[in-house]
């Protein structure tokens, strides 16, 4: 696009273009008289411009807290996984809230072994709640009541499989050869707890077999879209929060890895002019 300056300093474009957004807000005057879609519009504005800014600004993943804990009970053959209470952003920019610790158990069936791995998954969800009764029911008998809240959600689900749609860092590749990153011992961080007949492996948290930390190749496979500003990268995908990976080794061990969830706390970046001024 080009433009020109006439003698009074305005500028006359020769050529442009313009569009609408995908967001609009209502706009009320006196004497108008008011319909439902008026005042959801009101609360969708702000709903929409917020998804739109942590979108973009943070993408998904987990905000804080959310841990994974896993623990073998050998007596009853049966594998507890616990999820600590945090927050989460979705693919869309929504938040996603576990006020509370959730434990869910996978039980030997049928005389097949527990899964060798398990993927730890959040969602968000909503329910409808608060019914009302309509001063006009339909006449064409249908509800006379409708929802007057949408009440936000989560679910958590294990599955054998990591989902294609899904947010969440690619898996951190093993060492060739072992090494240093070789599995943990009992005593160096796993426990065994129970009382007679009873043997619970307990995971230590945060450990694996592999490297302990994220590698400026596996950040930037991890990152690389959200860093550049492409805002593909940012609402690409949908469905599930990973959260962690539960795993027996081939030391048939428990592990969890933290190191596949998508980490998207904002940082506190010190004051660059703190050091302009010189100690007394």
């Amino acid at each position: 696009m080009s433009a020109t300056t006439t003698s009074t300093g305005r500028q006359d474009a020769k050529e442009r273009v313009c569009g609408t957004g995908m967001i609009s807000r209502p706009r009320f005057s006196p004497g108008l008289l008011l319909l439902d879609d008026d005042l959801t519009a009101g609360v969708e504005y702000t709903r929409q411009l917020s998804r739109l800014l942590f979108r973009h600004l943070f993408g998904c993943g987990v905000v804080c807290g959310l841990k994974v804990t896993a623990r073998h009970e050998r007596h009853g053959d049966c594998l507890h996984v616990d999820v600590d209470a945090g927050l989460a952003l979705d693919c869309e920019g929504d938040p996603v809230h576990v006020p509370h610790p959730q434990r869910l158990t996978v039980r030997r069936e049928c005389g097949e072994p527990l899964p060798r791995e398990l993927w730890v998954l959040l969602r968000r969800t909503q329910q409808d709640c608060v019914p009302r009764g309509l001063a006009c029911p339909p006449e064409d008998g249908g509800s006379d009541s409708v929802a007057t809240r949408l009440r936000d959600g989560y679910e958590i689900a294990l599955l054998n499989e990591r989902p294609k749609e899904s947010c969440g860092c690619p898996e951190l590749a093993e060492p060739v050869g072992g090494g240093s990153t070789a599995s943990p011992r009992l005593d160096e961080g796993a426990s065994t707890v129970g009382g007679a007949g009873v043997e619970e492996h307990v995971a230590p948290r945060d450990s694996a077999p592999g490297p302990k930390l994220m590698t400026e190749t596996d950040r930037k496979a991890c990152y690389e879209d959200h860093v550049a500003g492409t805002c593909a990268g940012c609402c690409a995908q949908r469905g599930w929060l990973i959260l962690a990976k539960v795993f027996f080794h081939t030391d048939d061990k428990l592990y969890v890895r933290h190191g596949v969830r998508r980490f998207v706390r904002p940082a506190l970046l010190a004051d660059p002019l703190f050091a302009d001024i010189p100690p007394p």
